[in-house]
């Protein structure tokens, strides 16, 4: 998911967002919404409002709500956790070859 750009007013520059944030910016972007903005239509602070943006802070599930409506989505489309790493090698022919060692 690309990281869409929110005007930001004055103070300090937020953090990149999170995988949350970027999926809240994606909404927010096109309806020219700050971080002000949404903080304001939440009734939380910018600070509290960057924290959840950034992963620093949780969200708390109501507030998810009163997003989504504020966009005009379903819940479950700002709920949706990111896909989960692997650390686990590839299940390819190469991968599970295993390093030879040569002899002189």
């Amino acid at each position: 998911m690309a990281t869409v750009g929110v005007r930001h007013l004055g103070g300090r520059p937020p953090k990149p967002p999170g995988y949350w944030g970027q999926k809240v910016l994606a909404h927010a972007a096109p309806r020219h919404l700050t971080y002000r903005d949404m903080a304001e239509a939440l009734g939380v602070s910018t600070s509290t409002f960057g924290q959840w943006m950034s992963g620093d802070a949780r969200i708390p599930a109501e507030t998810v709500e009163v997003l989504a409506d504020l966009f005009g989505v379903p819940t479950d489309e700002l709920r949706t956790t990111p896909p989960a790493r692997s650390r686990r090698r590839p299940n390819t022919p190469d991968a599970r070859k295993r390093p030879t060692r040569r002899t002189a």
